[in-house]
C-alpha cells in the first residue's frame, strides 16, 4: 500500500512541476516569409541608411534613405528620388518622413520644417510651412485630413543639466492649410542625457543621446492612438477623435540589464571627444506596432536564438499572449536603431546586410501559428 501510494505521490509531483506542464503554452515564434527585396543599383539607387518605408499597396513603395526620398514599383524597380533635393519650390532638404494622405504624397522635412505635396508619382503640388519654426518637429501619423506633430522646444536645451533629463513633448495636429491645434496631453516626455564639454577659447560642445524616445502608432481604423514614452513599461491609450486618455496598458516585465553590443575582434577604436551613454538597464519597450488587428509591444526581453519578445493585446487593450520575433540580421537590442523596422498589415519591412554588408530592404509576410 505504502508502494503504491509513493508512485501515485511521484506521478502527481512530476506532472505539477510548474512550467512542465506549460510548456505547450511557451511563446510561439513569428514565422516571416519573404516577399520581395528592393535590390541596390536601380536607376542610380545605391542603399546608404535605409531608416523608413511607405508602400502604397500595390502601387508604390517609398523608402527614405539617409537625406534622399526613393521611389519604387510594386514589382520593386528603382525609379530615383521622388523630389529633387534643394531649398526651393518643390525641393527638399532632408527628408524626415513619408506618408499618403487622400491619394497624395505627404512628405516632410525639417532645418527648416516644411510639409511638401505631390502625386504619387511625384509631381509637386505645393509645399506649406508653420509659422512656428522654433521647435523640432517629427511627424507622427496622418489621419483624417491632419498631420500629428511632436513638437520638442529648442529652448528646453539651453536651461537643461548634465546627465539624463526630461524633454517635454507637445503633441499637435497640423491641417493642410498650416494651422495648428494643440493635442492637450499632459505628461509625455522624452528622456534624454546631456554631455557637456568646455573647449578652448570659452566654447561650448553639447552631446545629446536618446535615453527613451517616445513611440507613436494608430490602430488600422483609426480610432486610437498608442504612445510609449519610458523606460518602465506603459504603453497610453488615447481617443484620436477626442485626445483623451482610455487607458494605460501595463504588463510584469522583468528589467534587463544593459549589455554593450559586440564588436569585431579587428575593429578600431575611433577617438571620441565624448563618452558614449550607456544605461544600465534596456528600456522595457523598445517599439509598438499595429500588426495583424493587434498591439504588438517588442520588449527588451532578448534572446539570440529566438529574437524579442513580443506582447499582444487585442481591441479592447487585454493582454493575449507573447511571441517571439527574430528580426533577419539583428544580434542585439540596439541593433533596431539602426535598421527600418516597419510593419503594415500583416507584413515587416527590414534591412538586411548583403554578402558585401551594404543594406538591403526586404519585405516579410508576418504570420503566427495556430
Amino acid at each position: 500500500m505504502r508502494k503504491v501510494l509513493f508512485l501515485f505521490l511521484l506521478v502527481f509531483l512530476l506532472v505539477s512541476v510548474p512550467g512542465r506542464a506549460a510548456a505547450d503554452d511557451a511563446p510561439r515564434n513569428v514565422v516571416l516569409t519573404e516577399t520581395l527585396r528592393l535590390q541596390d543599383g536601380q536607376a542610380d539607387v545605391f542603399f546608404k541608411n535605409p531608416r523608413r518605408i511607405h508602400e502604397v499597396t500595390g502601387k508604390w513603395i517609398y523608402l527614405l534613405d539617409d537625406q534622399r526620398a526613393l521611389k519604387f514599383d510594386a514589382a520593386g524597380k528603382g525609379f530615383g528620388e521622388v523630389v529633387p533635393r534643394g531649398e526651393g519650390p518643390g525641393e527638399l532638404t532632408r527628408v524626415h518622413y513619408v506618408d499618403s494622405l487622400d491619394g497624395q504624397l505627404v512628405l516632410l522635412s525639417v532645418y527648416p520644417f516644411k510639409v511638401l505635396l505631390a502625386e504619387p508619382d511625384g509631381t509637386f503640388k505645393r509645399e506649406f510651412r508653420p509659422q512656428d519654426q522654433g521647435h523640432f518637429y517629427n511627424l507622427e501619423l496622418v489621419w483624417n485630413g491632419r498631420l500629428l506633430l511632436s513638437r520638442r522646444k529648442q529652448d528646453f536645451i539651453s536651461g537643461a543639466k548634465q546627465g539624463v533629463s526630461a524633454w517635454p513633448v507637445e503633441l499637435t495636429w497640423m491641417d493642410m492649410k498650416a494651422r495648428n491645434e494643440p493635442l492637450n496631453l499632459a505628461g509625455i516626455s522624452e528622456m534624454i542625457y546631456m554631455n557637456k564639454l568646455n573647449l578652448a577659447g570659452g566654447r561650448v560642445a553639447v552631446a545629446i543621446n536618446e535615453v527613451c524616445a517616445l513611440k507613436a502608432c494608430a490602430d488600422t481604423v483609426g480610432k486610437k492612438l498608442y504612445l510609449a514614452y519610458t523606460p518602465r513599461y506603459a504603453v497610453d491609450v488615447v481617443d484620436l477623435a477626442t485626445g483623451k486618455r482610455l487607458s494605460t496598458l501595463k504588463r510584469p516585465h522583468k528589467t534587463v540589464d544593459y549589455y554593450a553590443p559586440p564588436r569585431e575582434e579587428d575593429e578600431e577604436e575611433e577617438p571620441r571627444q565624448f563618452e558614449p551613454y550607456e544605461p544600465e538597464e534596456f528600456n522595457d519597450v523598445l517599439a509598438i506596432h499595429h500588426v495583424l488587428g493587434e498591439l504588438w509591444v517588442v520588449t527588451s526581453d532578448f534572446a539570440r536564438e529566438r529574437g524579442f519578445r513580443v506582447d499582444r493585446f487585442d481591441a479592447g487593450g487585454n493582454f493575449t499572449g507573447s511571441v517571439f520575433l527574430k528580426v533577419p540580421g539583428v544580434v542585439h537590442p540596439d541593433d533596431l536603431d539602426r535598421r527600418i523596422l516597419e510593419f503594415t498589415a500583416d507584413h515587416l519591412w527590414v534591412n538586411v546586410q548583403d554578402e558585401d554588408e551594404n543594406p538591403v530592404p526586404v519585405r516579410y509576410r508576418v504570420s503566427v501559428p495556430n
